[in-house]
């Protein structure tokens, strides 16, 4: 169990971070697509929560032919095939 935590951070802080305005935010985190913790009427997002949010919006690099490119990941395991690793 992770026994480290990270302040929480509020949905102004969580705007100014994303560049989008509060009702993006709420609208993400209404979806689900952004988890929050209710303490009291306040949604406070979690520092790892925002991570994960933003990793998995991230866009594929593109090379100089146009294909994408995996960027590099400490989350990937040698082993496991990506869509550049499949031969036809």
């Amino acid at each position: 169990m992770d026994t480290h935590l990270e302040p929480l951070r509020n949905v102004n802080a969580v705007c100014e971070f994303l560049n989008k305005g509060r009702s993006f935010v709420y609208r993400q985190m209404n979806s689900g697509a952004l988890p929050y913790v209710q303490v009291g009427d306040r949604r406070l997002i979690e520092p790892a929560a925002l991570r994960r949010y933003v990793a998995e919006r991230r866009v594929p690099l593109k090379n100089d032919d146009g294909a994408s490119e995996i960027a590099p990941s400490s989350e990937l395991h040698s082993g496991v095939e990506t869509a550049g690793d499949v031969k036809d």
